[in-house]
C-alpha cells in the first residue's frame, strides 16, 4: 500500500497568504470628498423638490380614484339595502297573508264539522219528509 505524504505547515500557509486570495473589491477611502460647489447641492434640493411633488401629485392621483371607488361602493350598499328592506317588507307581507289563511282554513274545517255532524239528522228529516210526502199523495 502506498502511503501519502501530507503537505508540510509551511507550505499550507504560504497557499492561504498567496496574492490569488486578495479581495476583489476595491476598498474605499474613509476620507469623503468634499461637495464640488452650492449649484450642485441646490441642483440635487431642486431635483429633489420636484421628485417629491411629482410623487405627491401620483399619490393624489391615486386619492382621487379611490374615493371615486368609495362613492361607487356606497351607492351599490346603497341599493344593495334597498333591495334588502324591499325583501323583508315582502316577507312580512306574505306571513300576515299565511296568518288569514290559516284563520280561514280553521274557519272552513269548523264549518265542515258542524255539516258532517248534521248530516246524519239531516239524512233522517229527509227520509221523514219523503214518508210524509208519499203518505199524503197515496
Amino acid at each position: 500500500m502506498a502511503v501519502r505524504k501530507q503537505a508540510s505547515k509551511l507550505a499550507a500557509h504560504k497557499l492561504n497568504n498567496s496574492t490569488q486570495n486578495f479581495p476583489s473589491k476595491p476598498v474605499r477611502s474613509k476620507i469623503q470628498k468634499p461637495n464640488d460647489t452650492r449649484r450642485a447641492k441646490e441642483e440635487e434640493d431642486g431635483m429633489d423638490v420636484k421628485g417629491m411633488f411629482d410623487m405627491i401629485m401620483k399619490k393624489l392621483g391615486k386619492l382621487d380614484i379611490i374615493i371615486s371607488r368609495m362613492g361607487a361602493m356606497e351607492k351599490d350598499i346603497k341599493e344593495v339595502k334597498s333591495s334588502v328592506e324591499f325583501v323583508l317588507s315582502e316577507v312580512q307581507d306574505l306571513k300576515e297573508e299565511n296568518k288569514i289563511s290559516k284563520k280561514t282554513e280553521e274557519e272552513t274545517k269548523k264549518r265542515l264539522e258542524k255539516l258532517e255532524q248534521m248530516k246524519p239528522v239531516l239524512n233522517n228529516a229527509s227520509l221523514t219528509f219523503r214518508q210524509g210526502q208519499c203518505a199524503i199523495i197515496l
